[in-house]
């Protein structure tokens, strides 16, 4: 939390750790199943994201968009998703 009250450092800080997480995944995972690495991501990226959320509740929609590019991030990345738009998912 900044001197301001704002949780945008710590937001960011979040964000290029799960980032560095999921690429982590789909770098080393030798399998490229779907399943395998949509669950790989739920098991490791988003505890990280999701660590005390009622907290710094997401008010601000800049914040919810940073939050949610790391999915956005992901999921292209992924065999057969890439066409999908991040509404269908």
């Amino acid at each position: 939390m900044s001197s301001n009250l704002s949780f945008s450092e710590h937001i960011n800080s979040i964000m290029v750790k799960a980032k560095f997480r999921s690429n982590h995944i789909i770098r080393c995972f030798l399998s490229k199943d779907c399943n395998l690495l949509t669950q790989a991501f739920i098991t490791y990226v988003r505890p990280l994201l999701e660590y005390c959320s009622p907290v710094w509740s997401l008010s601000y929609v800049t914040l919810i968009n940073t939050i949610e590019s790391v999915q956005r991030f992901f999921t292209n990345r992924l065999n057969g998703l890439q066409s999908i738009s991040y509404d269908d998912l």
